[in-house]
């Protein structure tokens, strides 16, 4: 074996799902040397081709509308409906790939898994990873680690306090939980995918796949529609004794029979419409809800789902269901699963994000510190997402600051909170209040507005419209048409070096790729109209209005432009949009 060392990384990140890539991408954008380890040849996860789980999060698939995840997870989606608008799974891998790759300070390290940790008193002095192909054992020193392995295999060999199962009704009082504390998990699925051929395909089934040939095996389970990717139902866990990460082997060709079997019912036995459904593939590998969830300075619950508990130290959001799978899984004839509700969203809080007795361990994903109903809703990929981007982001805080994680949450907290809003990501509890940001000092005026989108808007310090509440955005006058431009102006000229400008990129709408069939009213199947599709910003140079940028086919929600300009007057001209015919921006910041 080729030995090699990475001596000196300031983040290293474990795990490239998408909380391990908006955590390792949040880190280096800042500024840190990251190194994030991939246990797989694909970025992604539960979302990648290995496994196409599409991505869910607060909006709740269009049942609440608006509250969709900003931030880098946005910035990913919306690339990939600009390039990848017929959901080709290779060309997302390749997006997220790409992304990791175009980080001047991170470096990818694929099928590498870490299998072991070292430790200097109470913080992890390395992690060991054996990347497979090459024969080759990286030793990565890190001052900071990120474990976003989703089994929590870093932080567990490094001795990370954790818990595996439900807790009892009383320990967090929590009426969804059971009344006494046990082993049980949510277990894992291996979607399948298959396509309609327009012509009668056969299908034979192996000799090993179970038997379902009477509709009421399947009666708590089956739905009559034939998905295109695999019924989230299938799913097997810790049943029979088994561990649920050690036994996944076994778990998994179970799951195999299972899916195959069902399979086979949807075509050979009954009326299922399937005729000429052809079954593609069936993942190889397993997608995970549930194994080690870590313990942090505080644990989230029952409660902060339901009461929208306002934690000082908040850093990400979400809102999905208490979605809690039957422990019992796909053999079990109860329920599938039990579906909490939640009104709006709650806050997660960074003390959720690190170890309370490993000082230097970050997490983020489903191993974060919750109780099992809690992380029924915080599991799904976009709460995820947003949680990965706050633990990457406080690493980099940690590492210029040189201060631990603790220290971070009760001391740091607004600089990070403020970081997040500055790169794009929402806070239900926070606003913008960045005292370095020039705009917030200007007057601001445009040649046209609707009266309830003024132009003064765009630094109010909200990002986004609140569902049921308050409009963000300056929107021009649709009467008027385009183009139509925005105007701050300085009582003295400003030295400005960067603008962030914030378009509206339909948050009302889910932006996925979808499991189930679309649903037009619910879900955007191409770049959002309203985006500001070319546009130009201008300064007020020499008596003249003189460009400084000119931008084609912009397809994001943040563009940051670096400049260098001295000027009493910036002027964004909106040319074009994708679709509608008025300018809608949400904020406008100058540095």
């Amino acid at each position: 074996m080729r030995k090699i060392d990475i001596p000196d990384a300031d983040v290293c990140v474990a795990g490239g799902g998408l909380a391990g890539l908006c955590a390792a991408l949040a880190a280096a954008r800042a500024g840190c040397k990251t190194v994030l380890v991939q246990d797989r040849p694909v970025l992604g996860g539960n979302a990648s081709s290995e496994i196409r789980v599409h991505i869910t999060g607060a909006d709740c698939h269009g049942g609440k509308p608006g509250w969709r995840e900003t931030g880098i997870i946005e910035e990913l989606r919306l690339e990939n409906i600009y390039r990848n608008p017929q959901e080709n799974y290779w060309l997302w891998d390749m997006i997220l790939w790409e992304s990791a790759k175009n980080e001047p300070n991170l470096r990818l390290l694929l099928n590498t898994s870490i299998f072991e940790a070292g430790t200097d008193g109470n913080c992890i002095a390395w992690a060991r990873g054996l990347q497979l192909g090459s024969e080759c054992i990286y030793t990565i020193k890190a001052r900071f680690y990120v474990d976003c392995t989703g089994d929590g295999t870093l932080g567990a060999e490094a001795g990370a306090e954790f818990r595996i199962g439900r807790e009892a009704k009383a320990e967090f009082n929590e009426s969804l939980a059971p009344d006494e504390a046990d082993s049980g998990t949510m277990g894992h699925t291996t979607p399948y995918t298959a396509e309609d051929a327009r012509a009668p395909v056969q299908f034979v089934p192996p000799a090993w796949a179970c038997q379902f040939t009477d509709e009421r095996q399947l009666s708590h389970r089956y739905g009559h529609d034939v998905v295109k990717r695999g019924f989230w139902w299938i799913e097997l866990g810790g049943q029979n004794g088994r561990h649920i990460i050690h036994d996944t082997p076994a778990i998994t060709e179970d799951l195999w029979k299972a899916t195959v079997g069902v399979w086979d019912h949807l075509k050979n036995h009954g009326d299922h419409a399937a005729a000429t459904w052809d079954l593609k593939e069936v993942a190889r590998i397993p997608g995970k809800r549930e194994s080690r969830r870590f313990v942090g300075d505080y644990i989230l619950s029952q409660k902060d789902l339901d009461s929208s508990v306002v934690h000082d130290d908040e850093v990400a959001f979400g809102g999905w269901p208490s979605d809690l799978h039957n422990v019992q899984g796909f053999w079990h004839p109860a329920p599938a699963a039990i579906f909490h509700g939640i009104d709006g969203v709650y806050g997660i809080p960074l003390r959720t994000l690190y170890s309370r007795n490993v000082e230097n361990l970050f997490f983020a994903g489903r191993n974060h510190s919750a109780t099992h109903v809690a992380m029924g809703s915080s599991r799904v990929m976009g709460t995820c997402s947003v949680m990965g981007q706050a633990a990457g982001t406080a690493a980099a805080v940690c590492a210029a600051k040189g201060c631990s994680p603790r220290d971070a949450a009760s001391k740091h907290v607004r600089e990070i909170q403020q970081k997040l809003l500055r790169d794009g990501a929402f806070l239900p509890h926070f606003a913008h209040d960045d005292s370095a940001d020039l705009a917030r000092r200007a007057a601001v005026s445009a040649s046209s507005s609707t009266p309830d989108c003024p132009p003064e808007k765009v630094i109010d310090g909200i990002a986004r419209d609140i569902p049921k509440g308050d409009r963000h955005a300056w929107e021009s006058d649709p009467s008027a048409g385009l183009p139509a431009s925005l105007e701050l102006a300085w009582q003295t000229p400003q030295h400005i070096r960067e603008i962030r400008l914030t378009w509206d990129s339909m948050l009302q709408k889910e932006l996925t790729m979808c499991w189930y069939p679309p649903n037009p009213q619910h879900r955007l199947a191409q770049t959002p109209g309203t985006l500001a599709r070319d546009y130009r910003i201008e300064a007020w140079l020499d008596d003249s209005w003189q460009p400084i940028a000119d931008i084609r086919d912009n397809h994001q929600r943040l563009r940051i432009h670096g400049v260098d300009v001295e000027t009493a007057k910036l002027r964004i001209v909106v040319e074009r949009n994708w679709c509608t015919g008025s300018a809608r921006v949400y904020e406008v910041r100058c540095y």
